[in-house]
């Protein structure tokens, strides 16, 4: 059992030792999931949300990825946490072989549609009593091009679950987050839709046209 705001600055110091390769590279997947978890406590915090204080990691052969404690040590809920990519993109391939940079995939609204496909997949891996983390690696999604990412974000999903594009009702989710790439922002888009936290209000919406 780890504290996790302990874990969330070890992962920190590695980013910066590394010059943030730890978003892609397979060596880093671990880590990579204790920082999403980090972000995901401090934006809860943040809001003013109960948050864990320890998590326990399970092993690869043994989902979900995270059981919760509160800081009386006392377990609160499991947690699954995954990773959105564009299709076709594989995280260790691409470092192993240097064949593709992030210059390759450019803005385009396209790759809106693609992140609903693989939010879509991730609903259909499933774990009973357990919430469900997504972590966006936006900046391989590119579209910050198009304006303040995360209100992009928050428009569109919003608009997908109106027309129902998210099918619920086989759900065995408790709650379903979306945090961002830097970790500073947090959506949940199950049982109800709302953003939970950003730490800047003041931005400016933008809507896709």
């Amino acid at each position: 059992m780890k504290i996790i705001k302990n874990e969330l600055k070890r992962v920190q110091k590695i980013i910066k030792e590394i010059n943030g390769d730890i978003y892609l590279n397979q060596k880093y997947k671990e880590d990579l999931e204790w920082w999403v978890l980090g972000g995901f406590c401090n934006s809860l915090k943040k809001a003013g949300n109960k948050y864990p204080t320890y998590a326990n990691k399970r092993k690869n052969t043994d989902p979900p990825d995270f059981e919760l404690y509160n800081e009386n040590r006392e377990q609160i809920g499991l947690i699954e946490v995954t990773e959105t990519l564009l299709p076709g993109r594989r995280r260790s391939y691409e470092y192993k072989n240097n064949l593709i940079s992030n210059r390759d995939f450019k803005a385009n609204k396209k790759n809106l549609d693609s992140l609903l496909d693989r939010i879509k997949d991730k609903l259909r891996s499933q774990f009973v009593d357990t919430d469900l983390l997504i972590h966006l690696n936006i900046s391989i999604y590119n579209i910050s091009d198009l304006g303040a990412w995360h209100w992009i974000l928050f428009n569109t999903i919003k608009n997908w679950l109106k027309e129902d594009k998210f099918n619920f009702e086989k759900c065995n989710y408790n709650k379903i987050y979306i945090l961002d790439s830097k970790g500073s922002r947090l959506f949940k888009i199950y049982p109800t839709y709302e953003l939970i936290y950003t730490h800047d209000d003041r931005e400016r919406i933008y809507r896709l046209k």
